[in-house]
């Protein structure tokens, strides 16, 4: 993969998620925060 950038995304709200209950903040949240510090 020499010279390749591959993207991998995923998302969760908050609230109450299907398996694993409920959060606080969603995996979209946390990723924008750390990109935006």
């Amino acid at each position: 993969m020499s010279g390749k950038k591959i993207l991998v995304a995923f998302f969760s709200r908050a609230g109450e998620n299907y398996n694993v209950g409920y959060i606080k903040k969603g995996n979209t949240q946390i990723i924008a925060e750390m990109i935006a510090a």
